[in-house]
């Protein structure tokens, strides 16, 4: 299969697109530095896209020419001045998504725990729920999916627990009682 993975450049989407481009499938790797991308890692094909910019299912209709599915792994922790939720986490995957449903694709987004809490209000999550609860009104094949934490050599929530590890006490977060719901990332080749 050919494969658009965008957030080809994070932690969760490189690493998913490692693991299907060993598993013998085409990867096309979505970045805003694509050449820049292209000289560090050779394995994929690398096409430009700006997540906060390309909010038109117009700007993403010749980028899906001949794949036959989409992952979405982009996010932002932290909103700035160049990158708010709203943009990288709603509008643009809505355009995303409607371009893939137009031409008949499949879709799966990472999404975060928490986003399908219809209660939620925290900026980050709400603006994944947005785009998740898009997805599911359109008709196509689609999945979402809802992690916490990333575990994984070189992932933010693995460094943390290893610091935490190290304190003499373990602090409980919240009151304990939470899910978790973590994805493990092992390192290979591509």
């Amino acid at each position: 299969m050919r494969i658009l993975v965008t957030g080809a450049t994070g932690f969760i989407g490189f690493n998913v697109a490692k693991a299907l481009k060993n598993a013998g499938h085409d990867i096309v790797a979505a970045a805003r530095s694509a050449e820049e991308w292209k000289k560090k890692s050779s394995a994929f094909e690398w096409i430009s896209c700006d997540f906060q910019r390309d909010i038109n299912s117009s700007d993403w209709l010749p980028r899906l020419s001949g794949i036959d599915v989409v992952i979405n792994a982009v996010g932002i922790i932290h909103e700035s001045a160049s990158q708010t939720f709203q943009q990288v986490q709603t509008e643009t995957p809505k355009a995303l998504f409607q371009a893939a449903s137009d031409l008949g694709l499949k879709v799966i987004q990472v999404s975060a725990m928490g986003a399908d809490n219809p209660l939620v209000t925290v900026p980050f999550l709400k603006t994944k729920q947005e785009a998740d609860n898009f997805l599911q009104t359109l008709p196509m094949e689609s999945v979402v999916v809802y992690p916490s934490i990333v575990i994984g050599r070189g992932g933010t929530s693995t460094a943390l627990f290893n610091q935490m590890a190290a304190m003499p006490v373990t602090p409980l977060i919240g009151d304990g009682t939470q899910m978790l719901n973590p994805i493990h990332i092992e390192i290979g080749r591509a």
